[in-house]
This record gives C-alpha cells, structure tokens and sequence, in this order.
C-alpha cells in the first residue's frame, strides 16, 4: 500500500477484525475514528446522510439512535474493488451493483436498498436492546460502498437528552454521557461536535462534553448545523469565524434538509445544490470552506493525517497487548485432559506451598504485615502470646486474707516454726492455673493463622482455586476440618502441660531452692534478732510485775485476784490493762488457735500480730519467685507444643489426609471437582480470540510498509 488513502482501510480492517472476534474497540485497542456527537435534534443523521448522500438512517421522535453505529464509508473504485473483492465474491449479485450496504454482523447479505438499512438497523437495535429506548454499548458494523463517498470511518453515537421519555430509564441522560465520554475520551479518537446555529454555543452538550475530554480542542471538530434556521437579523458569522468556539480543527457550517424536505423526499443531492446556493448567498466570503462537501473532504484529510501520525504507537500497542494476552493465555493454561494426573498433581502443589509458607520460604515479602510462619514465631509467638503471659502477675487476685488465713488453715492446731509448706503449694497452684487462658489464647490465634494460610500460600495454587473451584471448595473444608481437630488435640495438650505444673510445685527446683534457702535463713536471723530484744523486754516487764505485787501486798493484797473477780475485767485481763498470760509470755498460740473460726467468718487485716504479716511478706516473696520460673518454662514449652502438635503434625499428614478425601478410591465423581469455572472457560475464550484479532491487526499493520514515506505526505 502507498500514500494515505491506503491508511483508513487499514483501520476499517483492524475494526473488522476485533468486531468479528466479538471485542470493542474500546476493550481491545484505541483505534484512530471520528466519533460524531451531538444533542436530540442538533442534526446529526442528516450530516451523515449528507456525507453519504443516501437516507438510511432511522429517524422519528426521541431517542432514535440508542447504540453506536460504526460506519465505514467506502469509496467504490478499482483498489477498494481489488482489496475487497475477496470478501464479495461469494456474495451473490455483488459483481453487478456500484453502491451498497453490507453489516459487519451478516456479510452473505448486500443492501442495495438503503430503506432496508434502515429497517436492519432498527431490527437489530430492537433485537439487543428491546424497544424501550434503552441504549446499549455494542456496535452496529455497517460498511457503505459509494462511488460518491470518500474513505471515512465514523461512530455515530446516541445523541444528547435531558428528559427520559416513557418508559425510558430515569438515568438516561447519565448513560448516554457515560457512553459517549468512554468513545471520546480515546485519546486516538477525533470529535466531530454538532451543534445547531440556532441555540447559544455556550450551552451546547456537545461542545461541553468535547472540552471536558480534549480542554485545548486538539482533537475536536465543530460542525454547525440549521445555518439557514437563524433568526431574522442574525447570522453565524461570528462563530464560523472561530472567535467563538475554541477549537484547533477547524469549525464548519452546513444547512440540513428540513423536515419538510424529508418528507416531501427531497433529494440528497438537491439538497447539496440549495445549500451552496444558501452559503454563497449569505456567507460569500466564507462559503469556500462550509458545507457539506467541504466537509467531506476535511474529515477525509483529517482522519488520514491523524491515522498517520497514529499508526506507529498502534503498532507498539497491538504488540504490546500481544506479548500481555500471551501471559494472560499461560496463566490460564489449557483445559485438562488427564483429570486424574492433573489431581494428584494439585493436591501435592498445595501441600508443597501450604508447608514452604508455614516455613516462611514461600511467601511474598509484605512491607505492611507479616505472613505464615513468620506471623505465628514473630507476632503470635514473640508479641502477643509473651505479652499475655507475662501480663498474668503472681500475685494478680491474690488478696491478704487468702494469704492469712491459708497460713493458719495450713498450721492446723499447732503454730508451725516456719512458713507452713502446704500453703505454698496451695498458694502457688492457684496462680500458676491462670497462665492457662493466655496459652489457649495461643493455640486459637496459630489456628486462625494456620486457616488463613491457606489462601496466601503461592500465587500457583491461588490460580487453580480460582480456576477449580470445587477444588477449593473441598482443600478449604477437609484442611479446616483437620486443623480444628488437631487445634483441640493441641488445646488439651497445653492444658496437661499447665496441669503438670499446678500438680507438682518443685521447691527442690535449684532456681528456687537457693532463693528460698536464702530467704529462710536471713528470715530465721531477723526473727533470732528480735527474739533476744523481745527477751531483754520481758526481762524488764517481770520486774516490773514483782514491784507491782509488792506494792498491792503492801496495801493487804497477799494474792492474786481470782479470774473473773471485780479486778479482772473481760478474757482475762486485770485492772491494769495487763493479760495475765500475756505477762508470764504464755499461750500465744493456744489462743490464736481458739479464735480461728470467728476470724474466718470476720476477717480484720488490722488485727494481724506482726508475726504472721512477716510469714505473709515471705510467702509472697516465694509464691513471686516460684511463679517466674515456672512462666519462664510456659513460655518456651507450650509454642513447642503446638509446633509439635498442630504446626508439625498438620504439615506432615496433611497429603494423605487430602488424598484420602478427594482422591478416594471408588467415587465414580471424583473428578467433577476439576470442573473449570465457567468464567476461567469464558476468559480462555476471549483471551484466545483476542490473540488471533492481535495477530491478524498485526499482519494488516505490517502492510505499510513504508511508515517514513507516509510521514512525509501531505
């Protein structure tokens, strides 16, 4: 192909082929068109069927137009008949006819009546979109071949309306904006904005739409329309001369057949006769560059140098989606033959990424959050569970009365020389069974990692739960199922290490023995310190007790007042504020023990003998010390535990588990888990005939050859 005339058929050929493989052009590839806007009325059919000079679109009242129409405007000569005669041989009656129309959707078919056009275009609409008047997004294909045409590719679209009309959608105006801007806003696209002379151009929906998409006007052709419908007194001049209309194309006037003209069936080309009539009567120093004709040959021009300027970044793009649409093919993969194989297959795939990412050597670094192994050692192992653990505090609950009156509980009838080691082990049983809720916490916090590593594990095995989801469906309950049993196994585990612990309290452990030696014998050093300062005490109150007696026998008192006598008052005590047995240091013990059932039933922390809060003080010490070693155990053995039992355990058994579920033998449907979804099938389809529409608009494209020459035309 030479020159730029070869260039337009190149595009109606790539348009050609996406259409036939059943894909847009807006899905596939930005193909350079003149895509035609405009409101309700602004006279957009009849631009069309002026630059074809037939009628054959539809027309009545409202929404005629309701889905892009592509036309490819054929001029009808020798190349077009060599470069398309392979198409219409087989078309019977197509070597007789010079003009006609023929659908993209139906090639046996040639239309050499242009109202039947219009006829299978509404049929067609009406087919897809019922008639409502909805619109729609798919495309007509109509190719017209004129000896009267010049080499055009246009999209008409619906045109602009604010009110719905009967049983319209109420959001009719936003569909048909959403439509129009997603064919204008290609940036290969070219805008051929109408609008009518006879409405304010600050208003038009056309030139709106055109300058939100192209804001400098680049890529925008304003074409005004009804020239010869003005208001007496008025004319256009102003805005043909572009002083109005910030365009950069160019801005054309043309005067429409009237409805009247269309009725009285006017001719096309007597129409073309009145408007020059009409220009260079009213617009003589204009008139050279308005029209219809003009028109023609501008769009002509301008889709031919913008194609040009285009072709070689087509070219880049066609490639480019090839090289994406054969990843996309390979990732798909091709349907399974040998199910049985391809099961086994998928099974030891997912238990191979499911083990690498619970190891941390199958996943995906993550800036943001930890995953698999690493998010069970570092966050659940490291952070929460060692933070829960150690939030459990010795001494949490453990109030002073628990701690008396388990000492005098545990000393029985007779006061113990030392801390009475049965209160211990029942003091620090209690709290060692309240690290138990933090470890099962644990084990809950590894099972919902260990359930949602099966969605993260390999970007492989994501693609065939995507692509078999029955599959997917049967791996997520049968690993689930196993993880719950085996997170239940681990949960009681935990729980027997916890027990083994509150069931033998070690005061033999050398941690704790050495502690408790030492605080035993310092304990036993304050208290023989006391004891001889205590001695030196009661010394001096037995002489005090002597000088007493001598001075009462002085006043006749040779004896001791009997018990209970006007002397003594209450429990025992005399006059003088003085226990007898207290003087005598008798008894201490004996009458604690006879008061301990009315100090359980009514506790008085303040009335704890100084004795007993040192036994307390040494009993926390102790509980506090023996505590720590026996957390510290609980935090390195029960992760190990549930490594062991459901970490371990799961990696291990998980391929056998699974083969014995999906691959069990005997069930004749067992392979109907490796049906494809529907959509992995729909996907393979399209991508399969995208890459053949690819290759096929690569081969076109190849057929200029001479990319520089084209450059240098004019």
């Amino acid at each position: 192909m030479e020159g730029l005339e070869a260039l337009i058929p190149v595009i109606n050929k790539l348009q050609d082929v996406f259409s036939k493989a059943g894909i847009t052009n807006l899905e596939a590839i930005n193909l350079p068109q003149i895509i035609v806007v405009g409101a309700q009325s602004a006279g957009k059919s009849s631009v069309l069927e002026s630059l074809v000079g037939r009628d054959f679109l539809p027309r009545g009242q409202g929404l005629v137009t309701r889905l892009p129409l592509v036309l490819q405007l054929i001029h009808w000569d020798d190349d077009s008949k060599n470069r398309y005669g392979e198409l219409l041989k087989n078309i019977p009656g197509s070597e007789d006819v010079d003009e006609f129309g023929l659908f993209l959707h139906d090639e046996k078919k040639l239309y050499t009546n242009f109202d039947d056009v219009r006829k299978e275009i509404n049929d067609v609409t009406d087919r897809l979109m019922g008639t409502n008047k909805g619109i729609g997004s798919q495309p007509i294909n109509l190719r017209i071949f004129s000896e009267s045409v010049v080499n055009l590719t246009l999209v008409d679209l619906p045109g602009l309306t604010k009110n719905p009309v009967g049983d319209q959608p109420r959001d009719i105006e936003d569909q048909i904006t959403k439509l129009i801007t997603t064919y204008i806003k290609n940036p290969n696209s070219l805008i051929l904005a109408v609008t009518p002379a006879n409405v304010d151009m600050a208003t038009s929906e056309a030139l709106k739409l055109a300058k939100a998409v192209d804001p400098e006007g680049k890529r925008t052709l304003a074409v005004i329309t009804k020239l010869d419908l003005m208001d007496k007194g008025t004319d256009a001049r102003e805005v043909l001369s572009g002083s109005v209309i910030p365009v950069k194309l160019g801005i054309i006037g043309v005067v429409n057949r009237s409805q009247q003209d269309i009725n009285t069936n006017k001719t096309i080309e007597h129409a073309l006769k009145d408007e020059k009539t009409f220009l260079l009567k009213n617009y003589s120093e204009l008139a050279h560059k308005h029209g219809t004709v003009y028109l023609s040959r501008t769009l002509n021009n301008l889709l031919m140098s913008h194609i040009r300027e285009r072709l070689p970044d087509l070219k880049e793009q066609i490639s480019r989606l090839t090289q994406a649409h054969k990843k996309r093919m390979e990732d798909l993969g091709q349907p399974v033959i040998d199910k049985e194989a391809h099961l086994i297959r998928l099974i030891t795939e997912f238990v191979k990424a499911y083990s690498s990412t619970v190891d941390g050597t199958n996943v995906e670094v993550d800036s943001n959050k930890l995953k698999g192994g690493a998010m069970i050692s570092v966050d659940i192992f490291q952070n929460i569970f060692q933070q829960h653990l150690y939030d459990v505090q010795a001494l949490n609950g453990l109030e002073l009365k628990n701690i008396v009156l388990t000492l005098r509980a545990a000393a029985g009838l007779y006061p113990p020389l030392t801390v009475p080691d049965m209160a211990f082990r029942t003091l620090a049983k209690g709290q060692i069974a309240h690290m138990l809720q933090p470890c099962l916490e644990c084990v809950d916090l590894v099972y919902e990692e260990m359930q949602r590593i099966i969605q993260r594990c390999g970007k492989e095995i994501q693609r065939e739960f995507q692509k078999y989801p029955r599959f997917c469906d049967g791996v997520l309950r049968i690993v689930n199922e196993f993880i719950k049993l085996q997170t239940e196994e681990t949960r009681t585990m935990v729980k027997y290490l916890v027990d083994i612990e509150v069931s033998y309290i070690n005061t033999k452990h050398p941690d704790f023995r050495d502690e408790m030696e030492t605080l035993l014998e310092e304990r036993s050093a304050a208290r023989a310190e006391k004891n001889q300062e205590n001695s030196s005490i009661d010394h001096t109150q037995r002489n005090a007790a002597k000088k007493i007696a001598g001075q009462m026998q002085q006043f006749g008192n040779t004896r001791t007042t009997p018990m209970g006598s006007p002397t003594h008052g209450k429990n025992g005590r005399n006059n003088l504020g003085v226990t007898s047995r207290s003087v005598f240091g008798l008894g201490d013990g004996i009458e604690r023990e006879a008061n301990f059932l009315s100090e359980i039933e009514e506790f008085d922390p303040g009335n704890i003998p100084p004795r007993e809060l040192e036994d307390v003080e040494l009993m926390k010490t102790l509980v506090t010390k023996y505590f720590a070693i026996v957390q510290k155990t609980i935090f390195d053995i029960v992760p190990k535990a549930i490594v062991h039992s459901l970490i371990e355990t799961t990696k291990d058994d998980l391929s056998q588990i699974l083969l014995a579920k999906l691959y069990a033998p005997g069930v004749a449907d067992k392979f109907e888990i490796l049906n494809e979804a529907k959509h992995i099938t729909e996907q393979r389809n399209n991508t399969i005939a995208m890459l053949e529409a690819l290759q096929q608009a690569s081969k076109i494209i190849s057929e200029v050859r001479d990319l520089s020459a084209n450059r240098s035309l004019s």
